[in-house]
């Protein structure tokens, strides 16, 4: 399996193309809270949680939480505790 690098272009396009509820959920997601928890302190269901998360993972470029965690860590969208 070959790692391409993403250039500071791609990494500020992937950032940007966050909306600001799928922003809103990945800061929530990377505090460690649960989709449930999300979804209830957001009044919204599970499902969409779910989805936001899809979108977020496509966006950029990962494919799971803790990876999609890392990578807003690493490129300043939430700051370490």
């Amino acid at each position: 399996m070959t790692h391409q690098r993403r250039t500071d272009n791609q990494t500020a396009a992937a950032l940007v193309s966050l909306t600001r509820r799928e922003k809103q959920i990945i800061r929530l997601v990377a505090c460690g809270m649960s989709n449930k928890s999300v979804a209830q302190l957001l009044a919204i269901s599970d499902a969409t949680v779910h989805f936001h998360l899809k979108n977020i993972y496509r966006k950029l470029g990962v494919r799971n939480r803790t990876s999609a965690t890392v990578f807003i860590v690493c490129h300043a969208l939430i700051s370490e505790p």
